[in-house]
């Protein structure tokens, strides 16, 4: 009887079918598979060991012979105002490419004769600065952590995340590093030769920004002496007296643009400690009561070395302060039109005054009625209002503030025209009468020394405003003597393209996976062993294995 002929049925109903070969039938049993993995185990320990050693070698061999840049780095920190917000003290942009920018690497590049370790090219590619704060990084794993609760409310995550921005700002330090990296197959530079470039890149900046860009002056026009060129001292009499005499007013008109700095009223420089109220009024004094009278001088007695040349500059003096007068008569004219147009219209914002606004709003309500009906067409009229009010305000601001200096121009214009006609009107008749001017010695050098008197005195004055204007920057601009400030020592360390941990860790998922795969082999080469390679019936293994085989088949039937 057959083991198919007793299942379900007798005294076997009910009960598992019978074992073969200890196994029963339909059954998976990994046991085949284990007994052939069982006598691979000297072939699999083999190779693993094999591997495990070649991977070793492999990663030892990479790791030694890998190319190796060499890497100096120094540590820094900004100190000036206004870093952290991208400008320096004087409101001008600041980014931190500028501190490696090419006019500072070349001087530095000459400077230390780095010609004889490498181009310039490779130069300025090996330089980079990065951002550097381990407490702002501190701050980020923290909070980052925090916010990856999975149980916080929606306001819970709001105030985090505000109180992550207060923490932000508040560690916003300008901390940054300077690195050189020098490439492959460069000349080593001397560790001290490179600290000392690093440290001359920072000073080389600091310098140029504070000398050529002037970041810690205010942006503000500043006459110096150069001004007063050394044509002044010689030539003709009353031309050079007007000549300085406009200067002045020069002076002081910048004088009072610099009065608008914040603190420098009080600012007082030199042993007179003198500040800059007085030294306008100085220079006041040294035009209506020292120059004007010296110059009333030269017309009355016409002490000139050449009178057609004095009677032309007089003539071309009027001539451009009518025309300079005319000029901003008609600049007033067309303002204040533009003005009374402006406001005559109600108002012109983006080319549309009141009756375009409403004719536009009734298009697009008519457009969209179903959209925005619940409001209302007057609640709409003053949205709108509101919104064009805030430009129509700095329209007529802006217009106004020019029409006012436009009357205050006028106003210096129109004395300057009649200061000119009076020097006319004086000089004329001297000039045509033809008599013979007299220039003695002594009239000559009387007058020479009291313009030179007050030409020291104008010097002077202006180059006591120049302290003052800097001293006012040193004290409200930079506090402190430098930019930046080293925070952390000059290191040398040498980076490898593949770390000891990068080696570790692909050597180990590479024996991992020949370790999953060890097995697949092993099992493929024992099935074609048995079931694809022809077997010799001869063979004594092979008899013994098939007589084996069909004993176990008789006791299971």
């Amino acid at each position: 009887m057959t083991t198919e002929d007793t299942r379900g049925t007798g005294d076997n109903a009910g009960h598992p079918p019978p074992l073969t070969n200890g196994i029963y039938e339909d059954e998976i049993s990994l046991r085949p598979l284990v007994r052939t993995l069982w006598q691979y185990r000297q072939i699999i320990a083999t190779w693993t060991i094999l591997l495990a050693a070649i991977f070793l070698v492999g990663s030892i061999f990479i790791y030694v012979f890998q190319p190796a840049d060499r890497q100096a780095s120094m540590e820094f920190r900004l100190i000036f105002d206004g870093a952290n917000n991208g400008h320096y003290p004087n409101s001008l942009p600041f980014d931190r490419s500028e501190i490696i920018a090419t006019p500072i690497l070349t001087e530095v590049y000459e400077s230390n004769e780095l010609e004889r370790y490498c181009t310039y090219g490779q130069f300025q590619n090996g330089l980079f600065i990065l951002e550097s704060n381990r407490e702002l990084d501190l701050l980020g794993f923290e909070f980052q952590t925090k916010l990856g609760d999975s149980r916080l409310t929606p306001v819970d995550r709001a105030n985090l995340e505000e109180e992550f921005r207060q923490r932000r700002e508040a560690l916003q330090v300008p901390q940054y590093v300077i690195t050189f990296l020098r490439p492959i197959g460069l000349t080593t530079i001397p560790d001290e030769l490179m600290g000392k470039v690093l440290d001359d890149i920072l000073s080389e900046w600091a310098d140029q920004a504070v000398t050529r860009r002037g970041v810690l002056n205010y942006q503000t026009s500043l006459y110096t002496t150069t001004l007063l060129s050394q044509e002044l001292a010689v030539g003709d009499h009353i031309v050079r007296a007007d000549i300085l005499r406009g200067k002045i007013n020069r002076f002081l008109i910048n004088l009072i643009e610099l009065e608008t700095l914040p603190g420098i009223s009080v600012v007082r420089v030199g042993v007179n400690r003198i500040s800059l109220p007085e030294i306008r009024a100085n220079l006041e004094d040294l035009l209506h009561y020292f120059l004007n009278p010296l110059t009333a001088h030269l017309w009355s007695n016409g002490l000139s070395s050449d009178a057609n040349l004095l009677q032309s500059y007089v003539d071309n003096r009027l001539f451009d302060s009518e025309a300079d007068f005319l000029e901003a008569e008609q600049k007033i004219r067309s303002r204040e039109q533009a003005l009374g147009a402006y406001v005559s219209t109600g108002g012109v914002v983006n080319g549309m005054g009141n009756e375009g606004r409403v004719s536009a709003d009734s298009s697009q309500q008519s457009a969209m009625p179903a959209l925005i009906t619940q409001f209302g067409d007057s609640f709409l009229d003053r949205l709108i209002s509101m919104a064009g009010a805030t430009e129509d305000v700095q329209y007529r601001q802006q217009l106004t503030n020019l029409v006012i200096e436009s009357k205050d121009e006028i106003g210096v214009l129109q004395r300057e025209r009649a200061y000119y006609s009076r020097m006319n009107n004086i000089l004329e008749p001297i000039l045509r009468s033809g008599r013979q001017v007299d220039l003695s010695p002594e009239l000559v050098r009387e007058a020479d020394n009291r313009f030179l008197e007050i030409l020291d005195g104008v010097v002077e004055n202006v180059e006591q405003a120049n302290a003052v204007y800097e001293e006012v920057s040193a004290q409200n601009l930079n506090p402190r003597t430098t930019l930046f400030t080293i925070t952390g020592p000059f290191t040398v360390g040498t980076v490898f393209g593949v770390t000891p941990g990068t080696l570790a860790i692909n050597s180990v998922i590479a024996l991992v996976v020949c370790f999953m795969f060890l097995p697949l082999i092993c099992l493929m080469h024992n099935y074609f062993r048995q079931h694809i390679r022809p077997a010799d019936p001869q063979q004594p293994g092979v008899r013994a294995e098939e007589e084996q085989r069909a004993r176990a088949e008789t006791i299971g039937t």
